[in-house]
């Protein structure tokens, strides 16, 4: 339950939490990197749920964080099998967003990071909150609404109109 909690946690943040790949994540290190917004794999990294043939099953949410990822029926073959999938298979199911060169998977990360800073702080929340399963019409309505008429929209306006044409 804790490491659900955690998890949990991890994916409610109102930042974007980027995941570097490089070697194993598996099992437990697989839940953590599905738990993230965007996974970035180096070319050597392969991810595993081998607990079916342990005998158990994802303990930490990540069963449902998979079928986010890859759907229903590659998430039960996934995890029927404990296949262990290479990275740029991981990236064709859609457990990997980014796949680059080994050893990169870390410095892209946080070029993607400090991209994504400098988007509107408020703006990178609400996109993770319209896309939590449980966000209604009604919530993305509220949202925007909110959003375009704050300042960031405001200021972002004025620059987009003094631009040169």
């Amino acid at each position: 339950m804790r490491m659900q909690d955690v998890l949990a946690r991890l994916r409610a943040l109102p930042c974007l939490v980027v995941c570097a790949i490089e070697g194993a994540a598996i099992g437990g290190g697989a839940e953590l990197a599905l738990a993230c917004d965007l996974r970035i794999a180096g070319s050597q990294a392969t991810l595993a749920t081998p607990q079916s043939r342990l005998g158990v099953m994802l303990g930490w949410g990540g069963a449902a964080y998979l079928v986010e990822a890859v759907g229903r029926g590659r998430a039960v073959e996934l995890l029927t099998t404990g296949r262990t999938v290479g990275a740029q298979e991981a990236v064709a199911l859609g457990l990997v967003h980014t796949l680059v060169p080994a050893g990169h998977a870390e410095p892209t990360a946080r070029a993607v990071i400090e991209q994504a800073a400098t988007a509107a702080v408020a703006s990178v929340r609400a996109v993770k909150e319209v896309l939590d399963p449980a966000a209604s019409p009604a919530d993305v309505a509220r949202i925007f609404a909110e959003l375009w008429v704050g300042d960031d929209h405001r200021a972002a306006e004025a620059v987009w109109h003094d631009r040169p044409r």
